[in-house]
């Protein structure tokens, strides 16, 4: 350090250095007991928004595991793309549901566990006779319906990426998705299961579709995402071990059979 002219560095009394200690503990503590800011976006029924209360089964589970664990969190509702850069760009602590994905690897963190899945499947009009043995490769003549920038699995994408399925049909939403089903755009819709029946009964069209069988792929598993520049990694195992606890418990199922029909 370079003083001026004439002056000599001399120790802080110790009442400043009291202070200043005391202003950086309580600084520290503040940050210690910041909230974890949590991104998700409207996806019922896992995530959505019903009179300003949050709820959904993906909802209800990271909140009761969250408070198992002590740790309290802020959950915040985005539009999708906006929630991944918020995530991506460090300005939240985690993401959900999110699907574990590799050009997601470099700014995500994954438990082990999954916070919850869904299978993909097909629904037809109710009053329609289209039926389905497992291969798509005999559906081909079909036009489907999907949501735009949805996944919809391995199975069916690979279909449409080889050109097995060629007529699509894209939707802003499941929503808008089973109107159009009904309204005759096109034959056959592909979406969540559990998702789609949750729309269908929430427009009062449940008795409109039917689902067909067998699941086009196995049940897609989602996640909690934790951003990995936030060094989230001990709070991603206690995650991983509160979550197995409320499976073990049954405090999980209960709360997907709050949402399920």
């Amino acid at each position: 350090m370079h003083l001026l002219p004439g002056l000599s560095a001399k120790p802080l009394p110790s009442i400043v250095r009291a202070l200043v200690g005391l202003a950086l503990a309580g600084v520290y503590a503040c940050a210690v007991a910041a909230p974890l800011h949590i991104v998700t976006s409207n996806y019922p029924p896992f995530c959505f928004e019903d009179k300003g209360e949050q709820k959904g089964i993906a909802v209800d589970v990271v909140k009761e595991a969250f408070a198992r664990m002590g740790t309290e969190v802020h959950i915040e509702f985005f539009p999708f793309p906006r929630a991944i850069a918020l995530l991506r760009e460090g300005q939240a602590d985690a993401i959900f549901p999110f699907s574990n994905k590799e050009d997601r690897a470099s700014y995500t963190l994954y438990p082990k566990e999954k916070l919850v899945e869904d299978t993909q499947t097909l629904f037809v009009r109710a009053d329609s006779s289209i039926t389905f043995g497992g291969d798509l490769k005999k559906m081909e003549a079909y036009t489907f319906g999907r949501q735009r920038d949805a996944d919809n699995g391995p199975v069916f994408t690979e279909a449409m990426r080889s050109g097995v399925i060629t007529r699509i049909d894209e939707a802003v939403d499941q929503r808008q998705n089973i109107l159009k089903l009904i309204n005759g755009r096109f034959q056959i819709a592909i979406g969540p299961r559990l998702v789609v029946l949750h729309y269908a009964k929430e427009s009062g069209n449940l008795g409109a579709i039917k689902e067909l069988s067998p699941a086009v792929d196995k049940p897609l598993a989602v996640y909690l995402g934790f951003s990995k520049s936030k060094g989230l990694d001990a709070m991603a195992e206690r995650f991983d071990q509160t979550l197995r606890k409320m499976r073990q418990d049954g405090s999980y199922e209960r709360i997907v059979n709050r949402y399920t029909y």
